[in-house]
Order: C-alpha cells, then sequence, then structure tokens
C-alpha cells in the first residue's frame, strides 16, 4: 500500500469515526439527568434504609435504657455533712448494652448489608459514569486532530504524516471504545442492582 493510498485509507475510517465519536458524545457526554435521576433515587433509598436501621437499633436499645437502675451514693462529708444524692447507671458498655447490641447486629445484617452495597454501587456508578463520559470527550478531540492532521495536514499543506503514525493513529480511539464499552456495561450490571434495591425498599 502506498502512502497516499494509506493516507486516504485512514482520512475515510478516520472521518466514520470521527461521526460515530460525535453521536456517542452528544448522547452519552452530558450525564447530568442520568445522574440526577439515580442520585434521587438512591438518596431516598438511603434514607428508608438509615431510617430503618435507626428505628430497630432504637427498639433494641430502648428496654436497657429504661431498665436503668438508680443508686444512691454520697460523698465524703464535710464539717456542715452533706445529704444523700442520687446518680443513674450509664448503660453504654455495659453486658446488657453490649448483648443487645450484639443482638441487633445478628437480626439485621441483611440489611446492614444492603445498606452497605448500594452506597458502593452508587459510587461506582458515578465513577463509571465519568469515564464513560469523558471517554467520548476525548474520542472526539482526537478524531478531530486526526482527520485534521491527515485532511489539512496531508493534503491541502503538504505535510508527510510518517506511516507509522497514522498506523498507531487508531490506537487512542480503541481504547476509547474498550473504555466506554467496559464502563457501560459494568454500568448497566450495576443499575440492575440499584433498581434491585429501589424495588426492595420501595423506591419504584
Amino acid at each position: 500500500m502506498t502512502h497516499d493510498e494509506l493516507v486516504k485509507y485512514g482520512l475515510s475510517i478516520h472521518g466514520v469515526l470521527l461521526s460515530a465519536v460525535f453521536i456517542a458524545f452528544y448522547k452519552y457526554g452530558d450525564r447530568s439527568e442520568l445522574v440526577k435521576t439515580v442520585t434521587v433515587d438512591a438518596k431516598e433509598t438511603v434514607d428508608n434504609l438509615r431510617y430503618r436501621i435507626a428505628e430497630r437499633l432504637r427498639e433494641c436499645l430502648r428496654p436497657v435504657f429504661e431498665d436503668v437502675e438508680v443508686i444512691y451514693v454520697t460523698p465524703l462529708l464535710n464539717d456542715l455533712g452533706n445529704p444523700w444524692t442520687e446518680s443513674t447507671v450509664n448503660p453504654a458498655g455495659g453486658e446488657a448494652y453490649r448483648n443487645a447490641l450484639g443482638s441487633f447486629i445478628d437480626d439485621n445484617v441483611d440489611v446492614i448489608a444492603d445498606y452497605r452495597t448500594l452506597k458502593s454501587a452508587v459510587s461506582r456508578w458515578m465513577t463509571l459514569s465519568g469515564i464513560r463520559s469523558w471517554s467520548t470527550w476525548w474520542a472526539s478531540v482526537w478524531q478531530l486532530l486526526a482527520v485534521a492532521v491527515l485532511g489539512l495536514g496531508e493534503k491541502l499543506m503538504g505535510f508527510t504524516v510518517p506511516d507509522a503514525l497514522i498506523h498507531w493513529s487508531f490506537v487512542p480511539i480503541v481504547i476509547a471504545v474498550v473504555l466506554f464499552l467496559g464502563a457501560s456495561g459494568v454500568m448497566n450490571y450495576l443499575r440492575d442492582q440499584l433498581s434491585f434495591y429501589f424495588m426492595k425498599y420501595q423506591v419504584i
């Protein structure tokens, strides 16, 4: 293949890819609405889970704090003498408190695990959403640069682009496509996971 044929071949492919990445950037570049939807649903679910956990913890610890004993203590007497004073025992850290807390964890381990999984899934989804969005932007910029160099540099300005550089010009777009598809695939999995928790805790 001659150099001119390679330039023509590369320019044609980069031109097609430029149209494709522009479409992808138009659709996935701005993720505001998608992030807003997930954030609102996730916040509602997290709030529901937090409230449920807090209520169950309150019910579990209520007997411990309701059964607090009152003890009578007397300080050292001075010359004038001091009256008896009352003081309550702080149950936190006591055996009953530890037993109640352990029972709460055993009975609600699934809800606590759901809370942690949901928070982690939202965080990972947000990160991957950014990767997918930025991959379309970088692909668009790179394709514009490639078309400009091959089209303007070679055809109009007479600048000779090395053959090796033309071949390697496809590597960044391949990386961007891999990032885009990989992020999209994991995002779909996480979105299904989030939808499961949204339905389980009655957000949908």
